[in-house]
């Protein structure tokens, strides 16, 4: 860890998910997972998420295997802001069969209706996958 330290800026930013549901078998399941850090979030960013889930996603979705999301605790620095702002933050992670199923999905009519979701409740959103 020493080395590592020596190419970092800064040492890393060790942070807590507790994840609802708690189903951590989705990360040994799908082959793809889509990590979407919120920064910045309001109190509604849980039912805005679960809404996204079940609405845009479970059952509907192609190629879907689950999800998990909830709070990071501590609240830390957004990136955007160079460390200077702590904000709370959310984790959504999203299990595909392939990104090729979850491009496919991008593409529907349920996905431009349910990603509106996701953009309220929060001050930033980075989307990983």
């Amino acid at each position: 860890m020493d080395d590592c330290l020596t190419v970092l800026e800064s040492p890393p930013i060790i942070w807590y998910f507790l994840p609802t549901p708690f189903q951590t078998d989705l990360f040994l399941r799908a082959p793809v997972i889509e990590m979407c850090n919120f920064y910045g979030t309001h109190a509604d960013i849980h039912s805005n998420v679960n809404e996204f889930v079940h609405a845009g996603l479970q059952g509907v979705a192609d190629g879907y295997e689950g999800s998990v999301y909830g709070h990071i605790v501590p609240a830390f620095a957004e990136p955007t802001t160079m460390g200077k702002e702590k904000a709370n933050a959310y984790l959504l992670c999203v299990g595909w069969d392939s990104k090729a199923k979850h491009m496919e999905w991008k593409a529907t009519e349920n996905a431009e209706k349910t990603l509106p979701l996701l953009r309220k409740g929060a001050k930033n959103l980075e989307v990983v996958s």
